[in-house]
């Protein structure tokens, strides 16, 4: 079931405080006022709500591949596809900051300078080659404590959901029979 709110092909929302569709046009101003604050306040509640079934989905699948059901962070269900973002992805590095502790420590880490600077790519700024990161950290296991000293909290992790079901069209005619 898909709820719209928009009267398609034609300018009237549903005003959600009556049930009526208004056109826009002709709505006085008080009752256009009311009702952005109603879509206003309807659009932080289905945020919240959003963020509970994301909270739910990520630990969903984050069981499942704790418990060997899923081999991966995608899960297919009834034609719907989820995505969640590994666990491990990590939080934000403070890569220019990591580069030059690394570097000035790299003889007491007993590292070449060459080995630090592949763990790194030049851009703008640098970003962490992680792979290549954690090699050089095996042999010097200090580097994965070094990270964690030079990495922020990892962003909120959020599924993405994806309909595999053809789209319906809302401006289909209905059939009568």
């Amino acid at each position: 079931m898909s709820l719209s709110l928009i009267y398609p092909k034609l300018d009237r929302i549903l005003d959600i405080d009556t049930g009526e569709a208004v056109t826009v046009a002709d709505a006085d101003t008080s009752q256009l006022a009311r009702m952005r604050v109603a879509y206003t306040s309807l659009r932080h509640q289905l945020d919240d709500a959003t963020a509970r079934i994301d909270a739910e989905l990520v630990k969903r699948v984050d069981h499942a591949v704790r418990t060997g059901e899923l081999r991966g962070y995608t899960a297919r269900v009834d034609g719907y596809q989820i995505q969640v973002p590994s666990p491990t992805a990590g939080g934000r590095v403070a890569t220019g900051m990591l580069r030059r502790v690394l570097l000035e420590r790299a003889d007491e880490l007993e590292l070449s300078d060459l080995a630090i600077e592949q763990a790194f790519t030049p851009k703008t700024r640098y970003t962490l080659n992680r792979a290549v990161y954690n090699t050089i950290a095996k042999q010097a296991p200090a580097l994965h404590r070094l990270l964690e000293e030079h990495t922020g909290e990892p962003p909120a992790r959020r599924a993405t959901v994806t309909s595999l079901r053809p789209a319906i069209d809302a401006t289909a005619e209905e059939d009568p029979n």
